[in-house]
């Protein structure tokens, strides 16, 4: 049955994603087929103000999910915290571009440093996501910060702090495979803004994935093999 899911689609669009050297048309491909055969994404807003939803994830507790900014659509105007994933992940994009920076953080040792920022544990129960104080009090730099553009695909280290920064005006739509879990979820924040805050990432309406789902299909069918 065409656009019918299969395990063996998950597999394959996963394994192309984590390729060596990557595929872009045929991942684009893929990608369409899997979107086409979804009766519903189940979008939800991440606190990040991007789109997200879950593709499907294999036995071995590999995922993959596919991450929107939508320009004049986004979902909320907010700046990504510099944070460190709980697992290996790769990122490849689809559409739009957007610039990843990498952070250098470490343990506080002066007490002008410590009064700066701490880190916060995620915690997620029920759809929500908590931020968690912890004891730790830290510093963060900028080491490096790399623009890509869709067709291109780049690596997140487990425990390696990051942050995305995404053009306001531009529709960005990303793969995101992500292995195992290895630990926690850590954020950074300012030391005392958050004392547990939680954030309920809410289901977009039908209406708004509709309009969603095909504006993002009208710009991958329309994409050559870069892509765009």
């Amino acid at each position: 049955m065409p656009g019918e899911v299969t395990d063996s689609d998950l597999e394959t669009l996963i394994e192309l994603v984590s390729a060596d050297v990557c595929e872009p048309k045929e991942v684009c491909r893929l990608a369409v087929r899997r979107l086409d055969a979804m009766s519903r994404l189940n979008l939800r807003i991440h606190p990040y103000g991007f789109l997200h939803a879950s593709l499907g994830q294999t036995n071995d507790g590999r995922g993959l999910r596919i991450h929107i900014w939508a320009g004049s659509d986004k979902a909320r105007d907010v700046p990504t915290r510099v944070h460190a994933h709980a697992w290996v992940a790769r990122s490849h994009l689809l559409l739009g571009g957007l610039t990843n920076e990498i952070y250098d953080v470490t343990e506080a040792v002066t007490e002008a440093e410590s009064g700066q920022r701490q880190l916060f544990v995620v915690q997620y129960i029920d759809g929500a996501s908590t931020r968690v104080p912890t004891t730790s009090r830290v510093t963060h730099s900028l080491v490096e910060s790399r623009e890509y553009v869709a067709g291109q695909t780049y690596d997140l280290e487990h425990g390696v702090y990051h942050r995305t920064v995404v053009p306001l005006d531009e529709l960005t739509v990303t793969l995101f495979a992500t292995a195992p879990k290895q630990s926690v979820p850590l954020v950074v924040g300012l030391q005392g803004e958050e004392v547990k805050e939680r954030f309920n990432r809410d289901l977009v309406t039908t209406e708004a994935e509709d309009h969603l789902r095909a504006k993002v299909r009208a710009a991958l069918t329309g994409s050559d093999s870069n892509g765009k």
